[in-house]
C-alpha cells in the first residue's frame, strides 16, 4: 500500500516572519529588527521609530478642583499568550486629619468603569494601594479610558479630591493604572477671648485652658495637640489652630488657680461648652473674669478685773481706712463683731470710750487702744480689752480744832453761867416746867384730903 502525504509548500522568508511575528504579537518591522540584531523592538502601540525601556507615566497635575491624580505605569508580564492583555487599577487614598475611627481608607471601596473599544466594565479596588486585574482581556493596539466613580467616594466631614480619567493602549506588558484621592477635614475651630474686671493692670494678662472635644459621642484625641489652649485678657479674641469636624462638642475649662490675684476672689463663668458647627469658621469660647477685693472684719472681747461687768455695756470707737463707727459690747468676756467689713489692708484704730467704762464707787484702770490690719489670709482677729477696777475705801470726818475764846457745849461760860448751848438749853427749860406742874399736883392732892 501506498501512503500519500502531502509536504505543505515552502514558506517564504517574509511569511515566516509573519507567522512568528502574529506569534509574539510583534509587528514584521520589530520582529526583522531582533532577527538582524539591531535590538529590542518597541512596544505594541508606540512609534517605531521612539524607542523606549521606561514605564510610561501620564500623571495629571492636580488642580484646585480636582487635586487626585492619576498615571500609568508597566510591567512585564511573565510568559503568557500576548495577543490579548488585561490592565490593572490600583488607588491610593490618604486624609489629613485621622480621628478615632480614622477613616478607615485602606477598607473603602473605590470603584471604576472603563470603555475598551466596544466593551465596557467596572473595576473595584480598596484605597490601600493594591492592585486590581480587570476581569476581561483585550485585543493589543485596544485604546481604554478609566474613569473613578464619584457616587460613593464621599466621607461626611471630609472634602475629596477627584483624578480625572485615564486613557492608555493595552499592549504586551501589563499596565498599572494608579489613582490617588486625597481627603481633607471640612474643619471648624475654637477662637478664645477673655475679658478681664475689677484689678488695674490686668490688660494683657495670660489665662490657660484645659479642652476636651468629643465627635459623634467618642473623645477625639489626635496626636500634636496642644495640651492647654491660651489667651490674654481684654485683647480680643485669640484663634487656636486646631481643625476639627463640624459637628464637634468641645468643653473649655479654666485654670483658676492661673488666674489668682492676691486679696482677690475671682468669678469665672467656666466650663463653657459649645458645638462647632460652622465650617470653615471659628466658634467663639468667651470667657468673663470678675476680681473682686477680699474683706475682713475684727472681734471685740470685753472683761474686767475687780468689779463685776458681765451686765454692763461697753462702747469702742473705731476708724479702719476713711471709715469710722462704734460698736457696744458686755463686758462678759464674749466676743462681739463688727457687722462692718472692709478690704484686705486696711489699718484700723479701736479705743474704749472712757465714759461708759466708768463705775460709782471704783477707780478705772481702762485698756490701752489698739491698732491692726485687716488680713488677707481668711481669719478674724480677736481685740482683747481688759479694764481694771479699784474699789475706792470709806473716809472718816476729821476733828475741827478749838480756837481760841471757844466754848464747847455743856461748858460754863466766864462769870459760872452756862453757856447757851441751843437744843440742849430748850431740853433744861421743858424738864423745869414739868417739874412746876407735877409738884403743883402733888400740893393740890394734899389739900384736897385734908
Amino acid at each position: 500500500m501506498m501512503t500519500n502525504t502531502t509536504v505543505p509548500p515552502p514558506q517564504s522568508t517574509l511569511s515566516r516572519i509573519r507567522q512568528l511575528g502574529g506569534i509574539l504579537g510583534l509587528s514584521v518591522a520589530a520582529l526583522s529588527l531582533v532577527l538582524s540584531g539591531g535590538g529590542t523592538p518597541p512596544a505594541f502601540g508606540a512609534d517605531e521609530t521612539s524607542q523606549t525601556d521606561t514605564p510610561t507615566n501620564a500623571s495629571t497635575p492636580a488642580t484646585e478642583d480636582d487635586a487626585g491624580t492619576s498615571s500609568m505605569t508597566t510591567r512585564t508580564p511573565t510568559v503568557r499568550q500576548v495577543d490579548e492583555e488585561r490592565f490593572e487599577v490600583a488607588t491610593t487614598a490618604r486624609v489629613d486629619f485621622m480621628m478615632n475611627d480614622k477613616p478607615d481608607l485602606e477598607n473603602k471601596t473605590f470603584t471604576y468603569s472603563y470603555i475598551c473599544g466596544a466593551d465596557t466594565g467596572t473595576v473595584v479596588t480598596k484605597g490601600d494601594r493594591v492592585p486590581v486585574q480587570t476581569t476581561q482581556t483585550f485585543p493589543m493596539g485596544t485604546k481604554c479610558t478609566v474613569t473613578l466613580d464619584t457616587t460613593n467616594i464621599e466621607i461626611p466631614h471630609y472634602r475629596n479630591s477627584i483624578p480625572k480619567p485615564i486613557t492608555l493602549t493595552i499592549g504586551p506588558e501589563l499596565l498599572t493604572v494608579e489613582m490617588e484621592i486625597d481627603y481633607s477635614l471640612k474643619g471648624a475651630g475654637i477662637a478664645l477671648e477673655v475679658t478681664a474686671t475689677g484689678v488695674p493692670m490686668l490688660d494683657g494678662r495670660g489665662y490657660q485652658f484645659a479642652y476636651e472635644c468629643t465627635f459623634n459621642g467618642e473623645t477625639i484625641v489626635p496626636n500634636g495637640w496642644p495640651p492647654i489652649l491660651e489667651a490674654s485678657a481684654n485683647e480680643g479674641p485669640a484663634v487656636s489652630n486646631l481643625a476639627l469636624p463640624v459637628g464637634t462638642v468641645c468643653t473649655l475649662t479654666e485654670d483658676v488657680d492661673k488666674g489668682h490675684v492676691r486679696s482677690h476672689t475671682l468669678e469665672v463663668n467656666s466650663p463653657i461648652t459649645l458645638t462647632l458647627d460652622t465650617e470653615g469658621d471659628h466658634t467663639l469660647f468667651l470667657f468673663k473674669n470678675v476680681y473682686t477685693r477680699d474683706t475682713g472684719t475684727f472681734r471685740i472681747i470685753k472683761s474686767s478685773m475687780g468689779a463685776d461687768t458681765k451686765k454692763k455695756l461697753y462702747t469702742f470707737n473705731y476708724t479702719c481706712g476713711n471709715e469710722t463707727g462704734q460698736i457696744i459690747t458686755p463686758g462678759d468676756g464674749g466676743p462681739t463683731g463688727s457687722k462692718v467689713y472692709f478690704p484686705t489692708g486696711t489699718e484700723c484704730a479701736v479705743s474704749e470710750e472712757l465714759s461708759t467704762a466708768e463705775i460709782p464707787g471704783y477707780t478705772l484702770t481702762p485698756a490701752p487702744p489698739q491698732t491692726f490690719t485687716i488680713n488677707d489670709n481668711g481669719e478674724t482677729p480677736d481685740l482683747t480689752f481688759v479694764n481694771t477696777y479699784v474699789k475706792k475705801s470709806a473716809t472718816p470726818t476729821p476733828n475741827t480744832p478749838d480756837k481760841p475764846g471757844a466754848t464747847r457745849p455743856g461748858s460754863t461760860k466766864p462769870g459760872g453761867t452756862i453757856a447757851s448751848t441751843g437744843t440742849d438749853a430748850g431740853v433744861f427749860g421743858a424738864l423745869a416746867v414739868l417739874m412746876l406742874i407735877v409738884g403743883g399736883a402733888l400740893v393740890l392732892t394734899r389739900r384736897n384730903r385734908h
